[in-house]
């Protein structure tokens, strides 16, 4: 069994939206170094690597989109030669967007991890701390239990009913 070293398992944090660690999930923090550090083949840590240096680039050029990158040159040529180049940064922040995203999804299904970068995966994360934040509230359930809401939705609550 081999591990990740400690800079790449930093940069596997980093691009899966762990960096600050403020609003994570412990077990999933823990779930991730638990990933980093147990890779069962010598060839899917390689390949982890590979990626990691992908994602690396791509958030390069994804930070570099920002500028003025032009996306079409056109030369006329007739009478008088003319050039225009066209330019739409936004077009290109999301194809290099879309890359990224699309990259650390596929780091996040090569490690079994939740990707933090990723905004449909906070929908689930999201639930699963509120049904975690419940069961941590003492006291009996009562309030969940069948048979306490069929007898609310035979008697009502008495509250107004």
């Amino acid at each position: 069994m081999v591990s990740l070293g400690t800079i790449d398992k930093e940069r596997v944090f980093f691009h899966l939206g762990y960096g600050s660690r403020v609003a994570i999930d412990a077990a999933d923090i823990a779930r991730t170094e638990q990933a980093c550090t147990e890779i069962y083949s010598d060839y899917l840590l390689s390949r982890i690597i590979d990626l990691l240096d992908i994602l690396d680039e791509t958030w390069e050029q994804l930070n570099l989109s920002r500028n003025t990158w032009y996306d079409t040159k056109e030369i006329h040529i007739g009478d008088v030669n003319r050039s225009s180049q066209r330019a739409e940064p936004q077009r290109q922040q999301r194809i290099w967007q879309s890359e990224y995203n699309r990259l650390t999804n596929e780091l996040a299904k090569m490690l079994r991890v939740t990707n933090y970068n990723d905004p449909n995966a906070w929908q689930w994360t999201h639930d699963r701390n509120a049904q975690a934040y419940i069961n941590v509230i003492p006291g009996p359930a009562d309030t969940s239990v069948e048979s306490r809401i069929i007898s609310v939705a035979r008697l009502g609550s008495g509250v107004g009913d």
